[in-house]
């Protein structure tokens, strides 16, 4: 088996966005609610691909295998390889609110995120 170094593959690429809002009011004014609504595209992923899947799935990457006129493997080159893509976007919300005691201002705030889209593509 081979696992180079010297072989550096092409720069991942991709593209993403983020957009969000935060409210807040008057009537508690240190209370603050904030919402992202955020998307990751990337193309080209740099993947180390486990000798044992690149015999599995001789699809993927056929020339990574090398067998002899028997079928036996005699070589295998494992080397990171641009590979796939990935589309995934998602929700951000937090809840903060702040409140001042003898010792110092606190800031609690609670968070969450749904990840509502994940596809991955080969």
């Amino acid at each position: 088996m081979l696992r180079r170094r010297e072989s550096i593959p092409s720069a991942e690429t991709g593209k993403s966005h983020t957009v969000g809002i935060v409210y807040s009011n008057k009537v508690v004014p240190d209370l603050q609610l904030s919402v992202t609504q955020w998307g990751v595209n990337e193309s080209d992923s740099i993947q180390f691909l486990q000798p044992q899947t690149l015999v599995e799935q001789r699809g993927l990457v056929s020339s990574r295998v090398v067998r002899d006129s028997s079928g036996l493997i005699t070589h295998i080159d494992a080397s990171d390889v641009n590979f796939g893509k990935i589309d995934v976007a998602g929700v951000d919300l937090q809840l903060g609110y702040q409140f001042q005691t003898r010792v110092g201002r606190f800031a609690p705030s609670l968070s969450a995120t749904d990840t509502y889209k994940y596809t991955p593509l080969p």
